[in-house]
């Protein structure tokens, strides 16, 4: 049977009792027939001849739906917000909301007691009533992206981005903008749908293996499309010729320890490929992700050595924000897979290898990296032509859920609450807990259509991403690089030094319980200091179970350095509680002596 339309609306009960009883004046007349009565009113002829037998001109088009106008309204309206914020409903879910609704509306509930939902049947006529409903499989989304993609931080980076395209006079000339970004690639493609037979159980398409090798590849391109050799980066510590068969022209190898760039290889790309193939044309503007390998302080120096300007997106919104990741990346890791396939069928004994990667890799290239995906890229994201409105408005839906305002922390527009154990969710919403498109429903129905609730976590760690669009290339944020930097190494020196020291002070004191037990006569005095932690048992009298156990517990450990307590059998190194959250460190790692450690507070406060 064929299916339905996409745009189909039952024909039953489409009909107004006006317009019934004008046909059957009409037909009663004689002035029509049914037949055509039936078609300048819009009545369906069968039920025009049963109500000209039966005068039945009051009687309702169709039987009433079970939940009311408003109400299928308010639900839709609930529907389509969720799926906007990135928890939409399964059928489940909204057949068991529609079993509340009747409910909470003290009518008589048709609906199934036992499994407190409606049926399959009544999802089905919900949906035919309303086409703007589908099924659809949803995209994994983050939760940092969820929101970090919101109209302040947009608004911010495309303010900054403007900025310094006008600064440098770059927003006509293509040519001078860039692009890069690296993505990953496994020996282990996906495998694309294929035609069976129906109704068999499993069908089964060959791949290389279980698990596959990453293989790193870093490409650039500009807003003029304009395609720069790629970085192809391996596992390993040294690379063989044979890897390198059939690449891109000029491909530039290197390998690393987890396969994933670095900054000494972003740095190698940038003085290999990207400087040696870009026109002399100045200023360049080249932009990137906020990763840790594109800020170095040698990276920075160099291109502003060399006038070309690092422009950092937004953390978490490349998805939307860059180039490569909307036009280039998906068809061309979807040619890699096609590819894969037709390797392993024109070779059905042999697996996929790091050895075969770049000739496949080198026909989806060639294949893929062309104008039109490029130019698409650029235009998507608004950067060339630039335009700061290219984000469109359903892709800030999930940051609804989220309290971030900005990025720079400038303004706020709610205050979060803290999660407690005693808070509840009525105390805390994000948003009005009822969408606008339900405002017509009873207060006990709109407390069902509640939306998500967002609380504010505590800070996380620190992060080596630059937090915000950014010029990297800028004198400030240079300096504030080197010193960081230079604090970093001071504090790797200082960390050293107090780790010698312990080392000391253990040896002394195995060479003075060395010598008791050699001169028992003999005795040595014994610092007598307190301990603030003082240990209870020894690894004498404990099962090694028990102390293993207490080894791996985290508050036994020092969190500046992860010494544990239960190291040695020193006793000359004092433990410092934290005041403020209870964390232990050695009295060296504090770097604080005296009356400073009576109400001691660690770097985190």
């Amino acid at each position: 049977m064929a299916r339905k339309k996409k745009d189909w609306v039952p024909k039953q009960g489409n009909w107004e009792k006006k317009a019934l009883g004008d046909a059957v004046q009409h037909v009663k007349r004689g002035t029509m027939s049914k037949f055509k009565a039936s078609r300048v009113f819009g009545i369906p002829r069968t039920t025009l001849s049963r109500r000209l037998l039966t005068m039945d001109l009051e009687s309702p088009a169709s039987k009433p739906t079970i939940l009311s106008k408003d109400e299928e309204n308010s639900l839709v309206g609930h529907i389509l917000e969720m799926e906007e914020r990135g928890f939409g409903l399964t059928i489940t879910d909204v057949c068991k909301l529609a079993y509340s609704i009747m409910s909470k509306s003290g009518r008589k509930n048709p609906f199934n007691e036992e499994k407190k939902m409606a049926g399959y049947d009544w999802w089905q006529g919900f949906r035919d009533r309303h086409p703007c409903l589908s099924l659809r499989k949803p995209e994994g989304l983050s939760a940092a992206r969820g929101t970090m993609l919101n109209p302040n931080v947009i608004t911010e980076y495309f303010t900054k981005l403007g900025d310094l395209m006008d600064r440098l006079n770059i927003k006509s000339k293509p040519q001078q903008i860039f692009n890069a970004d690296e993505t990953g690639f496994s020996t282990v493609h996906q495998t694309s749908k294929v035609v069976g037979r129906k109704g068999k159980k499993a069908i089964h398409a060959k791949t290389s293996g279980e698990r596959g090798e990453n293989i790193t590849v870093l490409c650039c391109v500009n807003a003029e499309a304009h395609v720069l050799p790629p970085m192809v980066i391996f596992k390993g510590k040294r690379i063989s010729q044979a890897l390198m068969s059939n690449a891109p022209k000029n491909t530039l190898f290197a390998c690393s320890k987890s396969s994933f760039i670095d900054g000494e290889l972003f740095g190698m790309w940038f003085e290999k490929i990207f400087l040696p193939n870009i026109s002399p044309q100045r200023p360049v503007l080249l932009i990137v992700d906020g990763h840790a390998s594109h800020i170095t302080i040698h990276l920075l120096e160099a291109a502003k050595a060399n006038d070309v300007e690092i422009f950092c997106l937004p953390p978490h919104t490349t998805h939307w924000t860059q180039p490569l990741d909307r036009g280039v990346f998906g068809p061309l890791k979807k040619a890699y897979y096609k590819h894969c396939e037709s390797f392993l069928k024109q070779n059905p004994s042999r697996q996929i290898s790091r050895y075969d990667f770049c000739g496949i890799f080198s026909n989806a290239y060639n294949e893929k990296m062309n104008m039109v995906n490029i130019f698409g890229g650029f235009r998507a994201t608004g950067i060339f032509p630039f335009n700061p409105l290219a984000t469109p408005p359903e892709a800030f839906g999930p940051s609804k859920t989220s309290s971030l305002v900005s990025l720079t922390n400038s303004t706020s527009k709610e205050e979060v609450p803290p999660r407690t154990d005693n808070s509840s969710a009525e105390k805390m919403p994000v948003a009005e807990q009822v969408s606008s498109r339900s405002s017509t429903v009873s207060k006990d129905i709109s407390e069902l259509l509640q939306l998500p609730t967002v609380y504010k976590e505590p800070a996380q760690r620190k992060t080596k991403r630059v937090l915000g669009a950014k010029c990297l290339t800028e004198n400030e944020f240079i300096n504030e690089l080197k010193q960081r930097e230079e604090k970093r190494v001071n504090e790797e020196k200082e960390k050293e030094l107090r780790k010698k020291e312990r080392e000391a002070k253990r040896q002394k004191k195995e060479m003075e319980k060395l010598k008791k037990q050699l001169d028992p006569a003999s005795t040595f005095s014994k610092s007598t200091k307190t301990k603030r932690r003082p240990k209870a048992t020894t690894k004498e009298n404990v099962p090694s179970q028990t102390i293993t156990r207490a080894e791996e517990d985290p508050s036994n450990c020092c969190t500046y350095c992860g010494g544990c307590y239960f190291d040695d059998d020193s006793d000359d190194e004092d433990w410092i509680k934290c005041t403020q959250c209870d964390d232990w460190y050695h009295e060296s790692c504090t770097g604080k002596f005296g009356c400073q450690l009576d109400q001691f507070v660690c770097e985190k406060h």
